[in-house]
């Protein structure tokens, strides 16, 4: 392997980066973010991304590799406008 390690580092820092940047605390933007950002209209759980987890752990998804499973209730699927939208009002 020869990028492995630096690609491996190079997307934590960027997830990193993105995290720290949305995790505002107040109420209001949390109740923004979940009805205008997340198509779904609500926060993930753990059990909305297990069974994805147990399938990709078993047999049947043996010859998957190379590809990312985005479970996030349709919140990237979006062009990112909306995130200058707060503050609302």
């Amino acid at each position: 392997m020869k990028y492995a390690h630096y690609n491996a580092s190079k997307a934590g820092v960027i997830l990193l980066t993105k995290t720290m940047a949305a995790e505002i605390d107040p109420p209001e933007f949390m109740e923004f973010y979940r009805e205008r950002l997340i198509p779904l209209n609500r926060l993930g759980r753990p059990e909305d991304v297990a069974g994805a987890f147990a399938f990709l752990a078993s047999d049947d998804a043996r010859f998957i590799t190379g590809h990312t499973l985005v479970i996030d209730g349709g919140q990237t699927s979006g062009d990112g406008r909306k995130l200058n939208a707060y503050p609302p009002g």
